[in-house]
Order: C-alpha cells, then structure tokens, then sequence
C-alpha cells in the first residue's frame, strides 16, 4: 500500500513539474512575440515618418527664382551639377553680371533687397531633373565654411530629366546668416523622388555633398 501511495505522489509531482515548464515556455513565446510586434511597429512608424514630404515641409525655403542666366562665362564643357556658386552683398555687383536680355531680373531683385539680404548665386548643369519642383533652404555656417540645401521634388513615373542646359539660380539669403562675403560655401543636395502622387505618397530620399571651388567640384555621398 505504501508503495502504491508512494508511486501516485510520485506522478503527482512530476505532472506538476511538466505543467509548470510548459506554463513557463508559452509565456517566453508569447513576449518574444509581443517585443517583436513592437519593435515591427516601432520601425514601421520611423521609415514612415522618413517618407513624409509635403508642401509644408518646404514652407521655410527662400526666395528664389530658378533658371535665370545671371553672369556669362559657364564653361561648355564643364558639365558639373554645381560649377559655381556666389554670395553678391552689393547691388551694382549684381547689376553687372547680368546678361543682355534678361534685365527683367531687376524687377525681382532691387536695391532694397540688399538692404537686409545678400543674393546667392548658384550656376552648372542640370546633371538631373530640373523640371522638378525646387526649393533651397537651410541656409548655416559648420566649421569654416557655409551650406544651403537644394531640394529637388519630382514624380519619376511623369518627369524626365533635363540634364545638358546650364542654369543660373538667384536666391535670396537674410544677411543675418552671413556678413562674409568671401565665404567657402558646399551644397547639400537632396532629391526627394515620388513614384505616386507628389506631396503624397511615400517617396525615396537621395542625399549628396557638392564641394564648390570656382570650376570644379566633387562630391561626397
């Protein structure tokens, strides 16, 4: 009788032993489950948040116009995307490097605006998309130098690229950020391609440093 009381305590703890074991690996399963549905969430909300470009986005960016042939000189053979860029604090600078024909420019940009902004002068080769909307912005000083971002907005799918005309940018800089007008400036270019609807739908962003130095350039991804 002994024995027998003895084998059932026996089993009793050993089916006590398996349910807890058991107990113990579902609830390791389901929290690894839980932290991986998490982390999921986690970055699908971070590369979401990477693809959010509006109009909004660029509601900070400067005066500009875009395409204008300010200066003559662009080499024909220097098919650089940047191949100079410069800072004009003095309205009769500016006035002389504007070409014949397109003195329409000084209905945009005037005496007065020198007044408490400089004009930024970027020149080269398309080297991409220029039919896309553009936007600079971000105007600031690092080490010892400056940068201003270009920002480039287009729909892949619609836009085709326009990549041999030179251009000429005016832009138009508070003088609060910069009273140097020998200054070394590097461009930020960053391209936000949209194969949906621009401004929104998911897009890729592209991002490159120009270093200008008069008619070269490199670039750093």
């Amino acid at each position: 009788m002994k024995k027998i009381l003895s084998l059932i305590l026996f089993l009793i703890l050993c089916f006590g032993a398996f349910v807890s074991c058991d107990n113990e690996t579902q609830t390791e399963s389901s929290s690894e489950s839980t932290q991986e549905s998490i982390s999921k969430e986690e970055s699908a909300k971070e590369e979401s948040a990477l693809n959010i470009v509006t109009r909004d986005t660029f509601a900070d960016a400067y005066e500009s116009w875009i395409g204008w042939y300010y200066e003559t000189g662009v080499l024909e053979n220097n098919y650089h995307m940047f191949s100079y860029v410069k800072a004009i604090f003095d309205y009769e600078d500016f006035e002389k490097g504007i070409i014949e024909g397109r003195e329409d420019c000084l209905t945009e940009v005037t005496e007065q605006t020198f007044e408490e902004n400089f004009v930024l002068i970027v020149r080269g080769f398309s080297g991409h998309i220029r039919n896309a909307d553009i936007y600079y912005t971000d105007f600031k000083k690092e080490d010892n130098y400056y940068t201003i971002t270009y920002n480039t907005v287009c729909n892949i799918l619609t836009e085709a690229p326009d990549a041999h005309d030179p251009f000429c940018d005016v832009c138009i800089i508070p003088k609060e950020l910069c009273d140097n007008p020998n200054l070394e400036i590097k461009i930020i270019e960053k391209q936000y391609i949209f194969r949906g609807e621009k401004y929104s739908s998911p897009c890729e962003v592209y991002t490159k440093i120009h270093n200008v130095i008069g008619d070269e350039q490199t670039e750093q991804n």
